[in-house]
């Protein structure tokens, strides 16, 4: 094999392909990136088994054939080599010249034979609008978890009616749900990984494009998401997802109205006392006022009070983890929301509350309390 690239070209597309690569792969084999050639075109493979990547490469094509090439060291060559063509050429079984600016790279390579194979798109298609991706990874993914020992909670679950779509995401400790239009064809559940839906819609808002084309096959257990040269390869998470409708509360006694920018640069204080990593917070209201209150045995305590809140007609005294509340609130922010007021809709103290962007709609966030001494 061998062929002629331009060294920018390789790069970006080595940057897309790289986010399907494990720091820890189960396979030595999965540390690398597959350069295949097909029907007079380079594509670029990466996967880590759950999620895969596809990329076209443009290229000048001398010899075809397909080779392994080390993920990591190879994007460092690409990387430190100024914009010029770049020769990759397949010398043996074992070796492959990476030649550019009169430099000469020799590398060990894997079998390409070992690299797992990629399945055939399915038929059914769909379309996910960039604006409803962006949705998505703002207002839910946010909230996702990374412990890969409970893959279902690392998914977000689309849960398709005739009228909606539900995409709901939690780890256990605070949930989100949002709803918008219609996605799938059929009416059902499917999880799919956080990350993967975060890598699509950044490939897409790079790219500049109106969404991203949508292959599914629930039989196979798979999507494929296309977005104009990149095809992204989604194993569906099994496994059945925390009953959300018996988490989000149906009813409130006490309504706290914030501002967003204020709550947020308060909160910033209460960081600052932390325990073990985790910083908490305590709103509780005193003399017809709302204060924000934190503390450390070790550190010493904070608090303050919200000048621009509504407090609500009845008591309350409530706490949150510091970090769940300001990643719903840069959320919000993100999402282009900064001068808004911010509702927590209070049952009690020990029962999840609801947290509501009143510019935002069919969006609610719930987050479990932290228990504190009354």
């Amino acid at each position: 094999m061998k062929i002629i690239v331009q060294q920018i070209e390789l790069l970006e597309t080595l940057g897309v392909v790289g986010k399907a690569i494990s720091n820890n792969p189960p396979l030595p084999i999965l540390n690398g990136v597959l350069l295949k050639t097909e029907n007079g075109k380079v594509f670029v493979y990466g996967t880590d088994l759950y999620f895969g990547i596809k990329s076209e490469l443009k290229a000048d094509i001398e010899n075809e054939g397909e080779l392994v090439l080390p993920a990591k060291e190879l994007r460092q060559i690409v990387n430190n080599l100024n914009p010029s063509s770049v020769v990759i050429e397949k010398k043996d079984e074992n070796t492959v010249q990476i030649t550019a600016q009169k430099n000469n790279f020799t590398i060990q390579v894997q079998k390409a034979k070992d690299f797992p194979s990629f399945p055939n798109k399915p038929d059914k298609n769909a379309f996910l609008s960039t604006k409803t991706l962006e949705l998505i990874t703002q207002l839910t993914c946010f909230n996702a978890s990374t412990d890969q020992t409970k893959p279902v909670l690392t998914g977000v679950l689309f849960n398709q009616t005739r009228e909606a779509c539900e995409v709901i995401t939690t780890d256990g400790f605070r949930l989100s749900k949002l709803i918008v239009e219609p996605i799938l064809d059929d009416v059902g559940k499917l999880i799919l990984p956080a990350k993967s839906i975060l890598e699509i819609y950044r490939t897409v808002a790079k790219e500049k494009t109106a969404g991203a084309v949508m292959f599914s096959s629930v039989e196979q257990k798979q999507l494929v998401f296309s977005v104009n040269q990149h095809d992204f390869y989604i194993r569906l998470i099994d496994g059945e997802f925390p009953p959300y409708e018996k988490i989000i509360p149906q009813d409130f006694k006490a309504l706290i109205q914030l501002d967003l920018q204020e709550f947020k640069e308060k909160l910033k204080g209460a960081l600052v006392f932390s325990e073990s990593g985790q910083s908490f917070f305590k709103i509780e209201t005193e003399l017809n006022k709302l204060q924000l209150k934190s503390s450390s045995q070790s550190l010493g305590s904070y608090s303050c009070e919200l000048e621009n809140a509504k407090p609500p007609t009845s008591g309350v005294q409530i706490a949150f983890n510091t970090q769940y509340v300001l990643d719903f609130l840069k959320a919000v922010e993100n999402f282009g929301v900064k001068e808004t007021q911010i509702e927590i809709k209070v049952m009690d103290s020990i029962k999840p509350a609801i947290f509501v962007c009143p510019d935002i709609q069919n969006y609610t966030h719930v987050v479990m309390p932290f228990r504190i001494n009354q």
